[in-house]
């Protein structure tokens, strides 16, 4: 169960599909919403829509949909949702492309994979952000009948809102505005949720993120900056290297060059004793 601005939805089914070059997903329909969001690859729905990474679409009940991988093989998120209010029908002519979500799900895989602390908190955050993307294609924001937030949905709330915001210029103001609440209250009653505030908890997710853009990508430390909500790069390197105990360059070539080593390491089948 997900609940975004008070209301519920559940998600019945998250799954990847995977389909070869020209592989087809054959003319089907459900009996709740499917959301999708194409991770890798190009394909064409049924009615001629395009698709390519970052491509999101959501399908409403009982509507028959399908579509065809390219040149390529493809791969896609699948999130099956079942609302409790009727949404409005998409009316555009093609699906809105939003790469942020593509990290998401990264971001999302990466972290159910490790267990690290704290992981399944971060998990209920991505995905509630990934679904409200993928509702917000039918134009519901929740704003009508909006309920004020219970203490158990504080954490997943704000944790969205700032996945979703991280390349913002945000103050505790628009936390405090989006979750309904005063700042003064958020900021006393976040710690007690979170362990930690909400300017550490957003500089946190936005470092990480970085960190994770300087292994897995090749784009430039400025950009990367940008993409965390660090325009200036003196600022950007500063507080990489407070988090990180080194500068981002240095990250990313230490990181690069591990597997190196690792590889480098010799193996002779023996093994320490454990006495």
């Amino acid at each position: 169960m997900v609940k975004l601005h008070g209301y519920p939805f559940t998600l019945q089914h998250i799954g990847l599909i995977a389909l070869p070059a020209f592989g087809a997903v054959r003319d089907h329909r459900h009996a709740e919403y499917e959301g999708l969001i194409c991770l890798q690859g190009r394909a064409a729905s049924a009615h001629g829509r395009a698709l390519q990474p970052g491509s999101a679409s959501i399908y409403p009940p009982h509507v028959s949909h399908a579509w065809q991988a390219l040149g390529s093989p493809c791969l896609f998120l699948s999130l099956h949702i079942q609302s409790c209010l009727p949404l409005p029908r998409f009316e555009g002519t093609g699906w809105p492309i939003m790469p942020e979500l593509v990290w998401l799900c990264y971001l999302a895989v990466t972290d159910i994979r490790k267990g690290a602390l704290g992981w399944e908190d971060r998990a209920a955050a991505y995905l509630t952000c990934l679904t409200s993307s993928v509702l917000s294609l039918t134009g519901w924001n929740g704003e009508h009948g909006r309920k004020p937030i219970r203490a158990d949905e504080l954490l997943q709330v704000v944790d969205h809102f700032l996945l979703e915001h991280m390349s913002d210029p945000l103050t505790l103001e628009d936390v405090a505005a989006h979750v309904g609440m005063s700042t003064r209250s958020l900021v006393r009653r976040f710690p007690e949720v979170a362990g930690e505030s909400v300017k550490a908890r957003l500089q946190r997710f936005r470092l990480e993120f970085a960190a994770r853009m300087l292994v897995d990508t090749a784009e430039s430390i400025s950009i990367i900056g940008a993409r965390v909500g660090m325009d200036e790069v003196s600022y950007f390197c500063r507080r990489f290297r407070e988090f990180a105990g080194m500068t981002p360059y240095q990250y990313r070539l230490a990181q690069l060059d591990a597997p190196a080593r690792s590889e480098a390491t010799p193996n002779d089948g023996t093994r320490e004793s454990a006495s």
